[in-house]
């Protein structure tokens, strides 16, 4: 109610709703702090007592005349600070235990199998169905349902049930389906002699290291949760890359000065994408739900233009990417090579 008296809504426009506080902006935290400190306790007896359509008529002067002005200015200077998340107490790796395959060459390439409920399965895994004679058995039957108007699940249901199929009397409940993923993403369990026997997904990275070969390339080298929390791992890029210097170590939440549309930027990296070797970055004071914004109808882009920065490593070097860090009074300062110099 304050903020619209004194016309601050507008400072932090959004665009969907006309005079409202835009709460996809972090910045509007600012603004709610500046007006609590600013309402003493007779305004807000004044505010609360008074019926609804007399709180309308209240008159609220400004504190001051150049307020919007003065606010607007620190505003535009501002860089919301968020908490990185440098921890590795975190899940170690995923919930679902695979089996090894010997030979991933006679598996089409997947080194992978899991159990799952049959019923459960969708188009895509129907295709990863390990027994070659069921997998085309069970195609064949769901074409033809599809083709007969019926649903997926219903399709799977009546497969399910049948109990004409030599070898599976009984119908069936659950199969085994193949995957195909990468050995450094795995966490292997392994029995007395050596030879594995267990699998799981090592899961999300804890942080990239981005690092400068002398050829002035940057590359980066994920480093997996489960990695990070061996005492004994140590990174492979000093080893495979002699003379490489390292530039910066991202976490997820860790804030990067760059130059983006002809001016300075700071933006938060929001995901650890290392398997496309990028990261997902938004401005710093970007918010609310920024995937299903950046999936927005062409259509709308107009009344909202926020769409996710996808920097690769090189894209990070020619943008001159820097990590930085806010201080409690606002100042940024840059970290690099362990150290934090003062920037701002």
């Amino acid at each position: 109610m304050i903020r619209g008296k004194w016309g601050l809504n507008t400072l932090l426009p959004d665009h969907n709703y006309s005079d409202a506080k835009n709460r996809r902006d972090h910045r509007h935290h600012a603004i709610d702090a500046m007006v609590a400190a600013l309402t003493d306790r007779s305004l807000l007896q004044r505010m609360s007592s008074a019926y609804d359509e007399e709180r309308d008529k209240i008159e609220v002067p400004l504190p001051w005349p150049s307020l919007r002005d003065d606010l607007d200015a620190k505003l535009k200077a501002m860089t919301v600070s968020h908490k990185p998340d440098h921890g590795l107490q975190a899940q170690l790796h995923e919930d679902t235990a695979y089996g090894t395959i010997k030979q991933p060459e006679k598996e089409g390439g997947a080194n992978l199998v899991y159990r799952k409920p049959f019923i459960a399965l969708n188009d895509k895994e129907i295709g990863r169905i390990r027994d070659i004679r069921l997998r085309e058995l069970v195609q064949k039957h769901v074409a033809s349902e599809k083709a007969a108007g019926r649903d997926l699940k219903a399709a799977l249901q009546s497969f399910g049930a049948r109990k004409d199929i030599s070898g599976l009397p009984h119908g069936v409940r659950h199969v085994r389906l193949t995957k195909t993923e990468k050995p450094d993403y795995l966490v292997v369990l392994r029995d007395k002699s050596g030879k594995p026997y267990k699998a799981y997904s090592a899961g999300e990275n804890a942080f990239v290291e981005i690092f400068e070969t002398p050829d002035g390339k940057w590359h980066g080298e994920p480093c997996l949760v489960f990695t990070a929390n061996q005492e004994t791992v140590k990174p492979n890029w000093p080893m495979e890359y002699p003379g490489a210097r390292l530039i910066m170590r991202i976490f997820k939440g860790d804030l990067i000065s760059l130059d983006f549309n002809g001016q300075r930027t700071c933006m938060v990296v929001r995901q650890l994408d290392a398997a496309k070797k990028r990261f997902k970055l938004a401005a710093h004071n970007e918010g609310g739900p920024l995937q299903d914004r950046h999936e927005k109808k062409k259509d709308e882009y107009k009344i909202d233009p926020f769409r996710w920065l996808m920097a690769s490593y090189s894209t990070l070097k020619a943008m001159n990417a820097e990590r930085i860090r806010v201080d409690e009074i606002g100042r940024l300062w840059r970290v690099r090579a362990e150290e934090a110099r003062r920037v701002s």
